[in-house]
């Protein structure tokens, strides 16, 4: 079992990180989004977390599919 470095003292005689298969903690999203604005394509942003990627980038960069 991998463990952290750990920087706080109440956390020294922990068991370390559980691990956990995706599927455990997520669902997976099947179906297609539609063309209303509800659907936007989001991106991942380093300097702002998740964000519509038509604001961040000033237009769609996804393809059609």
């Amino acid at each position: 079992m991998r463990m952290p470095a750990l920087r706080f003292p109440e956390f020294r005689d922990s068991s370390g990180w559980a691990e956990n298969h995706l599927n455990k903690v997520a669902t997976p999203v099947k179906e297609r989004g539609g063309l209303d604005e509800s659907n936007r394509i989001l991106t991942l942003s380093g300097e702002v977390g998740i964000v519509s990627q038509g604001d961040y980038f000033g237009k769609k960069i996804a393809g059609e599919n």
